[in-house]
């Protein structure tokens, strides 16, 4: 009689937690979970206790604690018998939470894991799917990354948002292979079923993407307008506290305004961009999170159209530290990254130093590594015009005959 008691009392005190959390009463939500987390006595009790209290934190932004709770959740969830379909989505909010954190290899270990799970349900797989397919793209992995969404392409029954990601995803992934007419096209329908859902974070997301999809076609003047009010969504946000994710977002908008800025032969208001983008991160103490090394790739490509090689060149060794230091110094993004030295040294009119450095580049990539041979061609094409500036015909030519017949395979 005892423990039917304590049952109900802790599934009592679980509805309360619940609707303080449907609320957004967080203070409250936390402190019941907290305690059906000291009251609980079997497995299954514990496990939804960690979760629930896990998935307020990570809302919250606090990915560190919510990582510590969402492992006891999984800890817990793995015990309870009959395969809970709880665990496998316990385990995404986990992956998540790891890669916020930087940890990247914890997050693929487990994200692939909850992929594995045979009681995983359709949704909760979809989801999965998208955030391992951002997990890979952040590290070069286009390939892999085409595998994964294509297994979600005409899944029915989503939610909306989990239909927004699928279509962000497959969108991203059509602007870096090239398809960029498909790429806007797939933008488009996600915005429309953004502002549909009247979501204005992911109406914010969904500007950029398109933006960024248009500047691949270099319609300059379309796409400002879209990442002015990107930038402009996510600020008018009110956050006292923003979390990880809401300081990215805008630092990616703004980092995206920056790279049209730079199209649009406007250095000065690119590195002005670039540089509060950075600001914010490192006001966050996320100055060395992977998501970062994009900004300082960005800040170095104005600094070099402003003329300033040297610090231009010092933010693109800040980028590729921060890659190495995640992904290894033989991963696809960070040898594609410390190849734009020689780029760099090429546009400020370095020759001399931009053949050095193109060269090395172009022998550290090889020529069997698939994952780099878009970066090599590009990598080829400066260096036929850094050989030419140094008067080097015969070997600028040989280059270029090089260029065009890979072009062709």
């Amino acid at each position: 009689m005892l423990a039917c008691a304590q049952a109900v009392d802790w599934d009592q005190t679980r509805v309360k937690a619940l609707a303080a959390a449907q609320r957004q009463d967080y203070p409250e939500a936390m402190a019941l979970f907290r305690q059906l987390w000291a009251d609980g006595r079997e497995d299954i009790e514990l496990a939804a206790a960690a979760q629930d209290l896990g998935t307020v934190l990570h809302y919250l932004g606090q990915e560190r604690e919510a990582g510590v709770w969402l492992a006891r959740g999984v800890e817990h969830w793995q015990k309870v018998a009959g395969n809970p379909q709880r665990l496998p989505q316990n385990m995404l909010q986990l992956g998540v939470v790891y890669r916020r954190l930087g940890d990247y290899g914890a997050a693929e270990r487990m994200l692939r894991d909850a992929l594995a799970m045979p009681q995983i349900g359709v949704e909760t797989r979809v989801k999965t799917i998208n955030a391992l397919a951002d997990l890979v793209r952040d590290q070069g992995h286009v390939t892999e990354v085409r595998q994964l969404l294509s297994q979600t392409i005409g899944t029915l029954g989503l939610s909306w948002s989990v239909q927004i990601d699928s279509l962000m995803g497959i969108a991203g992934l059509e602007r870096e292979t090239g398809s960029a007419q498909e790429s806007v096209a797939r933008w488009r329908e996600a915005l429309e079923l953004a502002r549909t859902n009247q979501s204005v974070a992911y109406e914010a997301v969904c500007l950029r993407g398109l933006g960024d999809a248009l500047l691949e076609t270099h319609e300059v003047a379309q796409a400002m307008p879209l990442l002015r009010r990107s930038v402009y969504l996510l600020e008018s946000i009110d956050s006292p506290e923003p979390t990880q994710r809401e300081i990215f977002q805008l630092a990616n908008s703004r980092r995206s305004l920056a790279e049209a800025e730079l199209m649009d032969r406007k250095p000065l208001e690119a590195e002005e961009l670039a540089q509060r983008a950075i600001d914010d991160v490192v006001k966050a103490s996320l100055e060395t999170h992977p998501q970062a090394a994009a900004l300082f790739d960005t800040l170095s490509e104005a600094q070099a159209a402003r003329g300033r090689l040297a610090p231009a060149l010092e933010a693109l060794q800040r980028a590729e530290a921060i890659l190495v230091t995640h992904f290894g110094d033989q991963s696809t993004i960070a040898i594609a990254t410390a190849a734009k030295k020689g780029v760099l040294e090429e546009r400020a009119g370095h020759s001399e130093e931009a053949v050095r450095d193109l060269r090395a580049a172009i022998t550290r990539i090889g020529r069997d590594r698939a994952d780099l041979m878009r970066t090599r061609l590009r990598l080829l094409e400066y260096y036929a015009a850094a050989l030419e500036a140094t008067h080097r015909k015969q070997q600028a030519k040989a280059v270029r005959a090089e260029i065009k017949t890979s072009a062709v395979e």
